[in-house]
């Protein structure tokens, strides 16, 4: 081998690691640039030649090198730490994935830097004006949503406001007072109410135009809920002691079973002893009066209830012998105790027996505790007076407070059709003709999703303890936030927030198959492969860190080791480069 190849293999050297220098030095240059990916170069000798002969005495092959070249650049594409920025736009791809752009020349191109702003049209690009690409919400028949199976398209956000929703559900939470006084006059309704029995709640609402609305629904008690007897009392009754023992003396009472059926007992008293004194002759002791009772259920022939009363302690105490009790008579059999005191308001005196009154306590009708309501519109009229009501129905309550009924009334007949255990299904929806306003169909949720009702009928005041309903005003874009799936959702002054665009990701089978194009951007080849393309968070794509930046990914350390060392290559080739010349002009000066 000649000298020369020794020189050419020190140039070799040089050009190669000058490449290496300008690697590190793009790397260095680039410590700041939002998203960039930092290159490694890797080295290869180059093609050895065979010597004057080709193999050794031992067989071995003798080779001399020519020198060195570049192997590859490759790009690493390592996760790098992200930077908080607080401008909402501002993004980070947090594992793998590009942003997916569109030049203005139409190209796809992929990036990692998530510096985005909207134009004057309301376009998300990137620093350089590209598009980014994902999806816009679309709205279709009103209803507003996100579809993302469709292809990417440039994300535009140019909804500076939020439409407004009329209300449809109104949600209530209301007691209506068990308590509370029956309107007396509800068969007339030109007569003021039984004070107490009403009671009215106005609720807010919109109309298709966003305008505030007031309905006004009206409660009015109508019935009494339907319970058992649960004691009786005694008004004017005496047996009296001037009856002979024998004597007896018939009663009746009315009472209530469990269902609130109406029971009319006969009770029948017995005097078994008793004497008043007389001064004679001949003198006759006194004998404190002894009466039995026995109570039997209407008609039929056995006993529901027995005992007795005494006077020996110059008060009436009554003994039951057997406990008073009565039994439904329709559906399941449910018994009821009934108690009777046992100091008893009853007479003893010498004027004849009379029967009195028995009183009951606590029995009502069959049915439920029920109010009526009706819905309104809560302006008046020109001439002052109130708006007639647009629907109404009543609601049925249990003993235990609970609604078990939803009726239903037309207006126009005034017939009511019930519903016992309702479902959602039965809910009432009521168009309201507005009288400044567009009318709008709401319906009245007094039975939840879940088929319990917050309605309640409990002994405590009369309140709309909380309500809710669906409808806004028109409102105005106020802020926005990018989630980790990429979804841009908008915060508007009316309150709502709206899912307004979703970004797409792209993947890639081999990624260090991408071309640098520059402005951030890369370029697929043929070696990359066509892009995968899809929602964050989904099919081995990384999730999206809104108000933030993802950091350049060169490590200062690193590089200016490889920078030393890179150096050292240099100068040893430029040694090697020097060191053939000086040998070279030897050889020729051997001629002189």
């Amino acid at each position: 081998m000649s000298l020369y190849s020794a020189f050419y293999s020190g140039l070799s050297g040089l050009a190669t690691n000058s490449s290496a220098l300008n690697v590190i030095g793009n790397n260095l240059s680039n410590i700041n640039t939002v998203g960039f990916k930092g290159s490694d170069m890797t080295f290869r000798d180059i093609f050895s030649s065979a010597g004057a002969s080709s193999t050794q005495g031992n067989g071995n092959p003798i080779q001399f090198g020519l020198g060195v070249q570049m192997n590859s650049v490759n790009q690493n594409f390592a996760q790098s730490s992200f930077q908080a920025t607080g401008n909402a736009l501002d993004m980070a791809i947090q594992g793998n994935g590009f942003f997916t752009l569109q030049t203005a020349a139409g190209n796809q191109v992929f990036s990692r830097a998530g510096n985005f702003t909207r134009n004057s049209d309301g376009y998300l690009v990137a620093s350089d004006g590209a598009n980014v690409m994902g999806w816009n919400r679309s709205v279709t028949n009103g209803v507003g949503s996100l579809v993302t199976t469709g292809a990417a398209v440039p994300i535009q956000i140019s909804a500076a406001t939020a439409g407004a929703q009329a209300t449809a559900n109104v949600g209530l939470n209301v007691n209506l007072n068990a308590s509370a006084p029956v309107n007396l006059n509800a068969a007339n309704p030109l007569l003021t109410p039984t004070a107490g029995s009403t009671y009215s709640s106005p609720v807010q609402v919109y109309d298709s135009l966003g305008k505030v609305q007031n309905m006004v629904i009206d409660y009015t008690k109508t019935a009494e809920a339907q319970s058992p007897t649960t004691s009786l009392g005694f008004t004017g009754v005496n047996l009296s002691q001037a009856a002979a023992v024998g004597a007896t003396l018939a009663q009746t009472a009315s009472v209530f079973d469990s269902n609130g059926a109406p029971h009319t007992l006969a009770i029948t008293y017995t005097k078994t002893a008793g004497n008043p004194a007389a001064a004679g002759p001949p003198a006759v002791a006194f004998v404190a009066d002894q009466w039995t009772y026995d109570i039997k259920d209407g008609a039929l022939p056995a006993s529901v209830g027995s005992g007795s009363i005494d006077w020996a302690s110059g008060s009436p105490v009554l003994t039951a012998t057997k406990p008073l009790t009565i039994s439904t008579t329709t559906g399941a059999t449910i018994t009821n105790q009934i108690s009777i005191p046992t100091a008893p308001n009853i007479g003893n005196t010498s004027a004849a027996s009379g029967a009195g009154t028995v009183n009951q306590v606590g029995g009502n009708k069959t049915g439920p505790l029920t109010w009526s309501y009706s819905v309104r519109d809560a302006e008046v009229n020109p001439d002052g007076t109130s708006r007639a009501p647009v629907a109404g129905g009543t609601l049925g309550f249990d003993a235990s407070g609970n609604l078990i009924q939803l009726g239903t009334t037309d207006l126009t007949t005034s017939i009511t059709t019930t519903v016992t255990n309702p479902t959602v299904n039965n809910n009432p929806a009521i168009t309201i003709p507005w009288l400044s306003g567009t009318s709008n169909t709401i319906t009245l949720d007094i039975i939840g999703t879940n088929g319990t009702s917050n309605f309640t009928g409990l002994s405590s005041a009369n309140a709309t303890i909380s309500s809710t309903q669906d409808g806004y005003p028109a409102g105005t874009l106020q802020s926005m936030t990018v989630d980790q799936d990429g979804i841009i959702s908008g915060t508007f002054t009316n309150g709502q927030i709206l899912n307004l665009a979703q970004l797409s990701l792209s993947s890639f089978t081999n990624t260090n198959g991408l071309q640098q194009s520059g402005n951030n951007h890369w370029s697929q080849t043929l070696a990359s492969g066509a892009p995968t393309i899809g929602v964050a968070n989904a099919a081995g794509r990384g999730g999206i860190l809104g108000s933030n930046l993802e950091l350049s990914n060169v490590d200062v350390a690193s590089e200016f080791t490889k920078l030393i060392v890179s150096q050292r290559g240099y100068q040893a080739n430029a040694k090697i480069v020097t060191t053939t010349d000086e040998l070279l002009q030897v050889t020729l000066n051997l001629k002189q």
